[in-house]
Parts: structure tokens; sequence; C-alpha cells
């Protein structure tokens, strides 16, 4: 039997760098050193999009409104239904990027979470986000 399904599309953009930015190199500078948010990575895969951020271990400083608006675009320009975070790399991540992940949910978006490291899954488990967003180990 032959599959007549169409083959699915794997699209990989750049939605945000801190090197090309400035409002992201503003920030840099008013914290006297490099945020560690050199870019966000997106794999868009039919409605779930996979949002990734490069080779940062632990970001010092992030502006979430910049990421939330790059987000924004990305989910209204490619109808996104679920946002998955790949946190393969990432030691710690900000509150105010927490926060985007519940925002997110809220609105009603699918959220997961993928490979986080030890120490988010701990603040994951306090904070009890786990109970409320999928995590994928």
């Amino acid at each position: 039997m032959v599959d007549t399904k169409p083959a699915k599309s794997l699209r990989s953009v750049v939605i945000a760098s801190s090197q090309n930015e400035s409002r992201d190199m503003k920030v840099n500078r008013k914290a006297g050193k490099d945020s560690g948010w050199d870019q966000l990575h997106c794999e868009i895969e039919g409605d779930t999009a996979v949002v990734s951020f490069g080779d940062v271990r632990s970001p010092h400083e992030t502006d979430a409104g910049e990421i939330a608006d790059k987000l924004e675009q990305l989910v209204k320009r490619h109808a996104i239904k679920t946002l998955v975070f790949d946190l393969e790399n990432v030691a710690m991540l900000p509150s105010d990027v927490f926060g985007l992940l519940i925002l997110y949910r809220n609105r009603g978006y699918d959220v997961a979470i993928r490979r986080p490291s030890r120490e988010v899954t701990d603040v994951l488990a306090v904070t009890k986000i786990d109970s409320i967003i999928r995590v994928e180990r």
C-alpha cells in the first residue's frame, strides 16, 4: 500500500538574536555582561514549534517582552498550536521566562518543556508548574 499523505515540512528559523537586536544589546550593556541569549531558534513541523535557546547555559538577564513579541509573530504567522521549549543546554531560566510558558498555556496553547536540567526540573516541581505544563525528559 502506498502512503499518499504529503511529507511533513520541517522549517528552521532564528526568531531573535541578541547580536542583531539593538534592544537586546542595550540590555547586555546595562547588565555589564553578555545576557547569554545569543539566539532563539525555532523548528516548525505542522502546527508545532520547537523553541530552543542555542548554546545558552545560564542566562543572567532576559527580555521576556522581546521574546514574547517574536513568539507571538511566530504563532500567528505559522498557525502554531503547540509550543515546545527545548532546554537541553539551559541550566536555569529566569522567572520571566517561566511566566511566558504559563502565559501561552493560559492562552490555550499546548505547551511543553523538553529536556530540562535537574535545576530547572527542581524549580518546576517546587513551583508546581510541572502540574500544568507537560515536561518531556
